[in-house]
């Protein structure tokens, strides 16, 4: 039997659904906000500059809801300039922030749902993030797996407050765990 576009997109969201909930499992969680961490989904960031969250771990998991909503705008300007302090000059970063816009929006690309976020603090000046999150297509179809993780090297930069360092690719199916617990 041959499915419609739209009986396609509710599997496909069941799928999410349901990944979604196996994610938060295997993370310890009953219910979102999760042990520490919290959902991107809905809920908007504090209305507050970039460098003025909170030197503690509420404030870099504060600081990564800012930036997911910030990336689901697609503003690689604003992500380049306020998130990310790695891949080079200015020019080269934003060039690069572009580059990687580009490259998910020609396949289809429209926004990632956050399931869960969970940040620590890993020294005095550095915090360590981690993110479970679906990316859907404007179709509302799946852009690769249904629940995909990241995580994050964070510093704290005087006058500038929290910096992404390194973006590192993640297992999905890991529990979202500070390193060394």
């Amino acid at each position: 039997m041959m499915r419609t576009g739209s009986a396609n997109r509710l599997v496909g969201r069941l799928a999410i659904a349901l990944a979604a909930g196996a994610a938060l499992a295997v993370a310890g969680c009953t219910s979102v906000p999760c042990g520490g961490g919290s959902s991107g989904g809905s809920s908007a960031p504090p209305d507050v500059g970039v460098g003025s969250y909170a030197k503690t771990a509420e404030g870099a998991e504060a600081y990564m809801r800012a930036y997911t909503e910030t990336w689901n705008r697609h503003d690689a300007e604003a992500v380049a300039r306020d998130f990310y302090a790695f891949g080079g000059d200015d020019a080269e970063r934003l060039a690069s922030v572009r580059k990687m816009f580009e490259g998910l929006e020609a396949r289809g690309y429209d926004h990632s749902d956050i399931h869960a976020i969970k940040a620590c603090m890993t020294g005095p000046d550095t915090a360590w993030a981690g993110m479970r999150f679906t990316r859907l297509k404007g179709d509302g179809d799946l852009l690769g797996p249904a629940v995909q993780g990241s995580s994050y090297d964070l510093e704290w930069r005087d006058g500038r407050g929290w910096r992404i360092m390194k973006l590192n690719g993640g297992d999905a199916s890991a529990p979202l765990a500070c390193p060394g617990s």
